[in-house]
């Protein structure tokens, strides 16, 4: 044996208040006591390294772990010491996130997982969908020729390859699923790499959709087993204000008057698939090629009619923006003497589902100058009484050859991965660190996929906002073990002294104390004497305001105690201040004491935390 590595750990959640001497020493039995009785146990000449599995937990903290920490520090003081002492290379690595093990991503996924629940979704194109946390939903697909007719009716070169109109149909149909409305409007999509769907087995795709403060951000991911998971498609959704929604109705004849030239639709040629036609190297199936008509061209402008025939008219009952009907009434605009693929969307309004029939009318951006590397259109859809269905504006088109269609970037995240392990290391480059850091000779090494310095400052805020949505079970839990264990009977006050405080009545005095008492756990405690200076924490003075709101209806705030500390200053701005609470009255249940705590852990802000435990300390 010429080398060791110490990766033994244990996490257990925990408000550092709530800490006891066994749950410490459970944490700390690998990293502490376990790295001593490995390297004396382990020692020999022919020993050349010891290394331990740290954390940057230990450099930049860790919310509700303070006893992890603390355990990685040791490790990392262990280094420091014994590389200096021993003739052994002893080294820790204060490890960043990982993507695909560690223990960031065991807590992240355990509780994803914990809380994800499939959904079923009402659309022939997914298998279900995935809550991923706030804000965040994952729509599964599974695509294949057998099953979905966008790819079995839509190939290159006998490919099967979803159209890029099938990229605006899954992210619509994700988006109304999640957020239900009449219409809507896709900005900004890009299309970045090609679906291609194997003949014989399905194709695992994700739409990842994530709200934003003003719209909806979605993004397409398919997974090439052999390498990975491909960005496809991007771009953002939202939903149609009324006053957005209004459209203008278009006299459809004197649209068609007005254009010169009449171009006869392509009949295609019969492909080696059965029902297939081929124009030049895409093949289409019946939605296409049945679907299509004369195209009418003018100067800059052109127009075409899109009927889909009776026996496919079930699928507008899902489809409202149908991929097939879609993309005759886009493709239609590009010349016949280049090859064009779809590249960019400025701006699609979907004001209600295509009907169908639809008519196209196209006017070029850049005149649709021929052969030109690319193209610009924006295209009205209109049903059969020149109504508005959709509007497409900065639709451009590249000019390509068909090899493009050959995955050219490099692998993604996992769409599934939880969103903070993103940005994680991979198994691989964690070997390579871990190469590379032996063949150095500090004793302690920080490794983070991030740059450091903002991960740190990102941490600060973090640890806050964490702190409040993960301690609030706890405080609850907290709170009334501790209002049962301190409750403090017949507690002495002396009546007289309220009346003698200006502005204080005797009840409203007396209950401030006795709420002092029965938090604190002390007895005989005066208007003036100090809570902190009675050893009271920020939890209980949470517990403090909660019961001053429940008794008095009054809501003084989170953070009253560190401006009202005694009992007389708090009276009095109970008198003065009278902020009624307007939702239940005193003396409520359970959940409502949990509604009260979790509206007051909520409310403080990052600055109003660190203050109080600013002053705490």
């Amino acid at each position: 044996m010429n080398g060791v590595i110490n990766c033994a750990m244990v996490l257990d959640d925990g408000l550092m208040q709530l800490e006891t001497p066994e749950k410490t020493h459970r944490v700390f039995q690998p990293k502490v006591w376990g790295t001593q009785f490995l390297f004396e146990l382990t020692d020999n000449p022919q020993r050349d390294f010891f290394v331990m599995s740290s954390s940057l937990a230990s450099t930049i903290g860790l919310y509700a772990q303070a006893d992890y920490c603390a355990a990685n520090a040791f490790q990392d003081v262990f280094a420091h010491r014994m590389n200096s002492q021993s003739d052994t290379f002893v080294c820790s690595i204060n490890w960043g996130i990982w993507s695909e093990a560690g223990a960031a991503m065991r807590l992240l996924m355990d509780s994803s997982i914990a809380a994800a629940r499939q959904t079923w979704v009402n659309h022939p194109l997914f298998e279900y969908c995935v809550d991923a946390g706030p804000g965040r939903r994952v729509y599964h697909a599974r695509l294949s020729t057998q099953r979905h007719w966008i790819v079995a009716e839509h190939r290159l070169r006998d490919r099967p390859l979803v159209p890029g109109t099938g990229f605006l149909e899954l992210a619509r149909a994700a988006y109304q699923d999640w957020q239900p409305c009449t219409s809507v409007e896709l900005r900004g999509v890009y299309f970045l790499e090609p679906l291609l769907v194997p003949e014989s087995t399905h194709k695992e795709v994700r739409i990842v959709l994530e709200e934003r403060e003003t719209a909806c951000d979605f993004t397409i991911f398919s997974l090439e087993p052999e390498t990975g998971w491909y960005e496809n498609a991007r771009g953002n959704l939202v939903t149609l204000l009324p006053e957005d929604n209004k459209t203008i109705a278009y006299n459809l004849e004197a649209l068609k008057r007005s254009l010169t030239q009449e171009r006869p639709r392509e009949m295609g040629v019969a492909a080696s698939i059965k029902e297939l036609k081929c124009f030049g190297d895409v093949c289409v199936g019946p939605r296409w090629y049945k679907s299509m008509s004369n195209i009418f061209v003018g100067q800059n402008q052109a127009l075409t009619e899109v009927i889909l025939p009776d026996e496919y008219k079930k699928d507008l009952e899902h489809y409202h923006l149908h991929p097939a009907m879609l993309d005759l009434a886009t493709s239609f605009a590009s010349t016949p003497e280049a090859f064009y693929l779809p590249f960019s969307y400025k701006k699609l309004r979907l004001y209600h589902p295509l009907p169908q029939q639809i008519t196209a009318y196209a006017r070029y951006l850049d005149k649709g100058q021929s052969g030109a590397a690319t193209l610009s259109v924006d295209i009205l859809l209109l049903d059969s009484t020149g109504a508005t269905c959709a509007s497409i504006e900065g639709f451009t088109l590249k000019k390509v050859t068909a090899e493009v269609y050959e995955t050219s970037s490099s692998p993604v995240a996992p769409p599934d991965l939880h969103p903070e392990l993103r940005q994680g290391m991979s198994g691989v480059e964690g070997a390579e660190a871990f190469r590379r850091i032996l063949n150095q000779s500090l004793p302690q090494v920080l490794v983070s996929t991030q740059d450091f310095a903002g991960v740190r400052a990102r941490n600060e805020a973090k640890t806050m906002v964490r702190f409040k949505e993960s301690a609030l079970p706890e405080l609850r839990e907290f709170t009334a073990a501790q209002w049962q264990s301190h409750r403090v009977e017949g507690t002495e006050t002396v009546q007289g002294s309220f009346e003698s405080q200006q502005g204080i009545s005797a009840d409203t005095g007396a209950k401030v104390v006795e709420i002092f008492c029965q938090v604190l756990g002390v007895k005989n405690i005066g208007l003036e004497d100090d809570f902190f200076e009675l050893n009271g924490d920020s939890l209980q003075a949470i517990m403090v305001t909660s019961r001053i709101r429940d008794i008095f209806g009054v809501d003084l705030g989170p953070d009253a105690l560190f401006d009202y500390s005694t009992a007389a200053e708090l009276a009095k701005a109970i008198q003065t201040q009278n902020k009624p609470v307007i939702d239940q009255p005193p003396n409520q249940s359970q959940d409502v004491e949990e509604m009260f705590l979790r509206q007051q852990v909520y409310n403080l802000s990052d600055e109003e935390v660190e203050a109080m435990l600013g002053r705490l300390s």
